[in-house]
């Protein structure tokens, strides 16, 4: 699979290893720990997530529903 996002991660949410790095999604961040997890930014890398991964999961999943062919699942669950 070819990169999602040509430009590359340029918000720290989705940064290679952010749940690693920062542990909990879910936390909510002062300004200034935005800043500190601002800088593990690493300019040219791949966001980790795309706004429509969960579409495109949904579309193989249906296509794995219709055919069970397996190389379907294995799209479906890439884009998770």
């Amino acid at each position: 699979v070819g990169r999602k996002f040509i430009g590359g991660c340029t918000d720290s949410y989705w940064c290679t290893k952010y749940k690693g790095l920062i542990g909990d999604p879910t936390k909510h961040f002062t300004d200034e720990e935005l800043k500190t997890r601002d800088a593990m930014l690493v300019a040219g890398e791949e966001p980790q997530w795309c706004l429509f991964d969960p579409m495109v999961s949904a579309y193989y999943g249906k296509l794995y529903q219709k055919t069970k062919k397996a190389e379907f699942l294995k799209l479906q669950q890439l884009f998770l």
